[in-house]
Order: C-alpha cells, then structure tokens, then sequence
C-alpha cells in the first residue's frame, strides 16, 4: 500500500481493480486521489459474472506457471517508476 502511494503522487489518474470488491485500503486509496484530483477509473480483470472461487481458481493456475520476482527486482522497478 506504501509503494502505491508514492507512485500515485507520479500518475494522471488511479485504476482499482473490483472483481473482488473494495477493500478499507482501496477506500483510501480513491480518497486520496480524489482529493489530488485525479480521476478513478474502475476496472475489472474478469468477468462481472465470475464469482470469488472461480476468480482465485483461474489465479492460482496463472501463478502456478511462473517464478516470482526477488524483492531486488521489485525495488528497481518502482524506483525506476518513481524518479
């Protein structure tokens, strides 16, 4: 959550992802952009129809597939981001 907003004081507008719904933390992070003026777009990943099982299913087979990235790498992609 930190990391995002650092990065959101370099962005034109906010995206939050609902297929899950809106959690506290979401809630702050649209208030927060609200209140710098950007805009909050909501998007969605899956289906509307899909349900929560159906939604970490189809996750768990994606992250199944690949490798984690170190928190080196992490950290240089969002200091790339930030500067």
């Amino acid at each position: 959550m930190d990391a995002g907003l650092t990065i959101c004081h370099h962005a034109d507008q906010t995206s939050v992802y609902i297929d899950l719904g809106i959690s506290r933390g979401m809630e702050y992070g649209i208030e927060t952009a609200k209140e710098a003026g950007r805009v909050v777009l909501e998007r969605r990943l899956f289906p509307e129809t899909s349900t929560a099982e159906e939604i970490y299913l189809l996750l768990h087979q994606e992250y199944e597939k690949h490798d984690l990235p170190s928190p080196e790498i992490i950290a240089s992609i969002y200091g790339r981001i930030i500067k």
